[in-house]
This record gives C-alpha cells, sequence and structure tokens, in this order.
C-alpha cells in the first residue's frame, strides 16, 4: 500500500539522484560512500560474484576497482517504478575501466542495472542491484580483479 505522504515525482527524482551517486561514488573511488547508496544488508549479485551487507561491500568493490587506475561509469535511460516504500529501476550501464593512466585496451562493459530500492529513515536506499552485463570488451579475466 503507497504512503500517504509520497510524491512520487519526487520519489523518482531521489531514486534517479541515488543511481547517479552510486556511479559517481565508483569513479571518484568513495567506497564507504558507495556502500552507503544500500541499505545495510544490501546486496550486490553481479556476473562476478555476489556482496552482501554494507561493509561487504565496500572492501569488495574497493578491493575490485582499486586494481584500476581510472573508472567511468554512465548509468543512463532511467526507468523507475515505485510503489509505497519500494521502488524498482533499471537503467543501462556504460563502464570503462583503465589499468594505466595511458592504457590502449581498458576493461569495457556494457549492460543493466536492476535495482530494488527502500525508502529508510535516511532516504532511498538500494536493497539489491543486479547486474547484468550484456558484452565486455578487454578482457576481464586478463586483470585478476572482479
Amino acid at each position: 500500500m503507497p504512503v500517504a505522504h509520497a510524491d512520487p515525482i519526487a520519489d523518482k527524482l531521489r531514486i534517479n539522484d541515488l543511481l547517479l551517486r552510486f556511479a559517481h561514488a565508483l569513479d571518484t573511488k568513495d567506497f564507504d560512500g558507495y556502500a552507503d547508496c544500500y541499505t545495510r544488508d544490501g546486496i550486490l549479485q553481479h556476473t562476478w560474484g555476489r556482496h552482501t551487507g554494507r561493509d561487504g561491500l565496500a572492501d569488495a568493490v574497493r578491493k575490485n576497482l582499486s586494481a584500476f587506475h581510472r573508472t567511468q561509469h554512465f548509468v543512463t535511460n532511467h526507468l523507475i517504478d515505485v510503489e509505497g516504500d519500494v521502488a524498482t529501476s533499471r537503467a543501462n550501464l556504460y563502464a570503462v575501466h583503465l589499468r594505466t593512466e595511458d592504457d590502449p585496451a581498458p576493461w569495457e562493459v556494457g549492460g543493466t542495472y536492476r535495482c530494488r530500492a527502500h525508502r529508510t529513515a535516511d532516504g532511498w536506499k538500494f536493497a539489491e542491484v543486479t547486474i547484468d552485463a550484456v558484452w565486455q570488451r578487454g578482457g576481464k579475466a586478463e586483470l585478476g580483479a572482479l
């Protein structure tokens, strides 16, 4: 049942902002800020593994992305549905991972983020994020990370 005080447009804007903060935190290597985008028991599920809880998420993402000199994550075409205190979203992703400053062959990933978010006392937070990689170029296997 929807929350009486909820404003669906404002909620969609807040969830859109959450998706953008999530990607920005990855690219600025703010791994604690990234984990703060999740509920305390939040889940990240992707082709390369599953991580649960803010501490586990921060540690896993720190370990995985610290191997790269820089990353850039694009999140586009957000589709957000809000029903009360739960929201689902789907967004396209394009991520570039540079091993060195002048990396001639970055690891690129294209796919989707499928997310479930909950309204909390601290605002909207992801309860679960699933990354579906549709394509990759540059070879994750070469990296030893993720």
